[in-house]
């Protein structure tokens, strides 16, 4: 796991320290790619709600925040039509709940019960990458490097929430210079390696120290040879 590979949050002295293990863990992922777009995929992808019907109420963890945590990153082409979207499936390992008196406790209560413009002002972003051509690093150099971003202050993110599950939604489609990246990962995908993490963060004093929410590896895939192709009901469509 990225926690466990050089993964740092903040501490109430606003000094970096080694961060818990996820409070989510990683059970599947999916690149999708359709006519249309697909977001949110828990209602417009017929595959991911059989998957999380499947896995409701399994080994659940105790507590009243999501069991499920949805993270999806949006591509469109130029003219807007096809889109691609890369899936993140997460499940609750540990408790969190409204009436717990922890940091993670207070912090996902508190962002849950939020306005979305909130949310986008909390929910952060860390990558880190492990292996990837000079060309890309320089692009990656250039955006600000491996810091831990608001990544709605970047992308326009949106928030959905459904019984046991929450949905966060980044359309990189909606920032210029993140669709040229995307192009140049595109092409470099399939030697890159990059870890990454989600995390909401801490902006009180009893919010700290964060705590990673959920990470996945990224390691030499290509959208190419991930992407299952979606119809405009949501099934998948054979290659």
């Amino acid at each position: 796991y990225f926690a466990q590979e050089g993964g740092f949050t903040t501490n109430n002295l606003g000094y970096k320290q080694p961060s818990l293990s996820c409070a989510y863990e990683t059970i599947g992922m999916a690149v999708f790619e359709g006519g249309a777009k697909l977001v949110p995929a828990i209602d417009k992808v017929a595959e991911l709600k059989e998957f999380l019907a499947k896995m409701n109420g399994v080994d659940e963890a105790p507590g009243d925040a999501p069991q499920f945590l949805v993270t999806c990153f949006s591509f469109n082409n130029f003219f807007r039509t096809s889109f691609l979207t890369v899936v993140h499936i997460f499940k609750r390992v540990v408790p969190i709940d409204s009436k717990g008196d922890g940091h993670l406790d207070r912090t996902m209560t508190r962002f849950l019960e939020s306005d979305d413009e909130t949310k986008r002002q909390k929910f952060k972003f860390v990558p880190k990458f492990r292996h990837g051509s000079q060309s890309l690093r320089k692009a990656i150099n250039m955006l600000g490097g491996e810091r831990p971003v608001i990544i709605g202050m970047r992308l326009r993110t949106d928030f959905t929430v459904r019984d046991k599950v929450i949905e966060i939604d980044m359309d990189v489609g909606s920032s210029k210079v993140a669709t040229m990246l995307y192009g140049l990962v595109r092409k470099t995908s399939g030697g890159l390696i990059v870890d990454y993490s989600f995390l909401i963060e801490g902006q009180k004093e009893d919010e700290l120290p964060e705590r990673l929410l959920g990470s996945i590896r990224w390691h030499h895939c290509t959208a190419e040879a991930c992407a299952v192709p979606i119809d405009a009901e949501g099934n998948i469509v054979s290659k």
